[in-house]
């Protein structure tokens, strides 16, 4: 991806595969893609998770993987398996729950990554048979703040950080994200 101030046309690049699933696992969710607004740095980074498909077996485990696309393409993190997808030890930052499948698009904000998974099925026609399934959201950091790992949690309960939060309703949204807004009275 040539995102330079000099335009290139397309005949002057060629594609590079960065990430290549080993199990061939589905990725169907748009990538969040990212570049730091407050560096001079102009290398995008890529956001997405795989399993995200009914037709997508429950006794696996899926993953969410981060790769940056500079001049050397690489995973920077992902939270995963490393003998399922056949990455580095020192790039994993967590796991993902056996059968649970990433079927939200991941958004970015405040250099934070959120996304969500699921256990059970989305596309059920039958309303009472989609109400089955644990759904989870995440939020990772894309870049280090106050000690924090890029990759690591950025989700904090009073009792310290947690890996994800159960949510009570599956969502094809990980989040919705908008404005902030002062009121007169501060809040």
């Amino acid at each position: 991806m040539d995102i330079s101030i000099e335009f290139k046309k397309a005949d002057d690049w060629q594609g590079v595969v960065i990430y290549e699933d080993s199990n061939n696992f589905p990725i169907v969710c748009k990538p969040a893609i990212w570049v730091n607004p407050i560096s001079a740095e102009t290398v995008p980074r890529l956001y997405f998770g795989t399993g995200g498909d009914d037709r997508a077996t429950g006794d696996v485990n899926y993953s969410f993987i981060s790769l940056i696309d500079g001049t050397v393409p690489e995973v920077e993190w992902f939270l995963g398996d490393p003998a399922v997808v056949g990455l580095p030890m020192e790039k994993d930052m967590g796991n993902l729950a056996v059968g649970e499948k990433v079927w939200a698009d991941p958004k970015v904000a405040d250099f934070i990554v959120y996304f969500s998974t699921l256990v059970g099925s989305i596309e059920s026609v039958d309303p009472c048979e989609s109400l089955a399934g644990v759904g989870k959201l995440y939020a990772r950091f894309i870049q280090a703040e106050a000690g924090s790992l890029i990759g690591g949690t950025a989700l904090k309960t009073f009792t310290g950080p947690v890996e994800s939060l159960e949510l009570s309703i599956k969502t094809r949204a990980a989040v919705t994200l908008g404005e902030r807004q002062r009121t007169d009275d501060g809040i």
